[in-house]
């Protein structure tokens, strides 16, 4: 059995599915692309943007459960937020434990 990967934009309320995680990830990239043109002409990054994700679907979860409530899906990589005040920020997909760890070591 093969496993399912997906890649959400909970604000956009966006979930697809792919066979493969790179299909995924270049889903996720696609979407920060539209964040960063969004932030471009805005001046600043939507905090939406951090609602991006990607992870996999677990075995005996079917895609209309997970449409149903994606609390069942089993996110991997989240958007987060890297750069400085100087040199400007950028969103890139990073590990979920890295992500939190991340916020952690912030507050």
């Amino acid at each position: 059995m093969s496993l399912t990967y997906f890649a959400m934009d909970r604000a956009a309320g966006e979930l697809d599915f792919f066979d493969t995680e790179q299909a995924a990830f270049d889903y996720a990239a696609e979407t920060l692309k539209e964040y960063r043109r969004d932030a471009r002409a805005d001046g600043e990054w939507s905090l939406d943007v951090e609602d991006v994700t990607v992870g996999v679907v677990p075995v005996g979860v079917t895609q209309q459960a997970a449409r149903d409530d994606d609390r069942l899906l089993c996110v991997t990589h989240r958007a987060k937020a890297i750069g400085n005040k100087k040199m400007g920020y950028d969103y890139r997909m990073c590990l979920k434990a890295s992500a939190e760890l991340t916020d952690e070591v912030q507050k």
